[in-house]
């Protein structure tokens, strides 16, 4: 009997399937509309990439400059803020810092405004902004002992650093800085010999290994330098890979050594602490700081509106 069939029908092969080339005509179709959705993706990041890198022509690189600004004034803001810091309570502190930010809220938005642009910022209050924390200082030379007298001692535990240093101007035995996490512990060092050398360890394994030749010296943990250079071209990078918070951090033969240090914490334990004095006494002190807080912005023009949050914590380590 002859195949008779409409003209319109489908060719079909021995088996009854559709034919492979209709069959490669529909994958086709798919993929084709597969690619049109990622070039509309990849579209969509795009522009969104090009507030920072199209420059004045949609006023985005403006946006981004603006950000950056707000960026190193909320720094600037809570650093001046914590130098005044002069007592335990926070209260004077934020006061301080959300007037600052008002202030320059003032200035940028009527210096903008001649360029036809406007712009806004304000101090971001939430359950987590400020965080505020401690400053722990000791200003004047003297050992490295806590308020007790003590040689080995919690610095603070369960908290983040930033704004670490110390200055030696004394060494008479090897100093431990000692830094404890869940994942390891990080040790530096400071050692006497006939020379005074600066060694930071993780595990047990050596990272940098460097030779002092003359007191003073500072420490610097957010530059990474011994002595204003990486020690024997390695940054000392605090705390080296240990994620934060850290367990502990510890002085161990404090009275060793003899200079001053700063760090400001995530933590307002140590104000309560009696490893510290109140301030106005002798040093080590503990004052309240804040440790970080959260800036909005907006910036419009004609073209744009960018919004955004800044968070302001200055002075963090080498390497976060």
């Amino acid at each position: 009997m002859a195949d008779v069939r409409g003209r319109d029908a489908p060719r079909r092969d021995e088996d009854g399937s559709v034919h492979r080339g209709q069959l490669l005509l529909v994958m086709g179709v798919m993929i084709a509309l597969t690619l049109v959705f990622l070039a509309v993706l990849l579209n969509s990041v795009i522009y969104a990439e090009n507030l920072g890198t199209r420059g004045s022509d949609i006023g985005g690189n403006d946006a981004v400059q603006f950000e950056s600004a707000v960026q190193d004034a909320g720094e600037g803001f809570v650093t001046a803020t914590n130098r005044d810091a002069d007592s335990q309570d926070h209260d004077p502190l934020v006061s301080e810092f959300d007037e600052s930010i008002a202030d320059w809220d003032d200035l940028s938005r009527s210096h903008l405004v001649r360029d036809g642009h406007y712009a806004s910022l304000s101090f971001d209050r939430t359950p987590s902004s400020p965080s505020n924390g401690s400053q722990i200082r000791q200003s004047e030379s003297g050992s490295f002992q806590n308020a007790n007298d003590e040689s080995a001692w919690a610095v603070v535990e369960n908290a983040d650093v930033r704004n670490y240093s110390m200055t030696i101007h004394d060494v008479s035995d090897d100093f431990l800085l000692s830094v404890s996490t869940a994942d390891g512990e990080w040790n530096l060092t400071v050692g006497d010999g006939s020379e005074t050398t600066v060694t930071t360890e993780r595990d047990g394994n050596v990272i940098a290994d460097c030779t002092v030749h003359d007191e003073p010296f500072e420490i610097d943990f957010v530059a990474g330098t011994v002595d204003g250079d990486y020690c024997n071209g390695e940054p000392v990078t605090f705390a080296g890979d240990l994620e934060a918070p850290y367990g502990t951090i510890e002085y161990a033969n404090a009275s060793a050594v003899e200079g001053t240090y700063t760090l400001t914490v995530n933590s307002t334990d140590p104000l309560s602490s009696n490893s510290f004095n109140q301030p106005g006494e002798d040093e080590p002190v503990a004052v309240a700081g804040i440790y970080a807080a959260d800036v909005s912005l907006m910036y419009e023009t004609e073209r744009i509106e960018y919004e955004s949050t800044v968070t302001a914590a200055p002075n963090t380590h080498y390497g976060r």
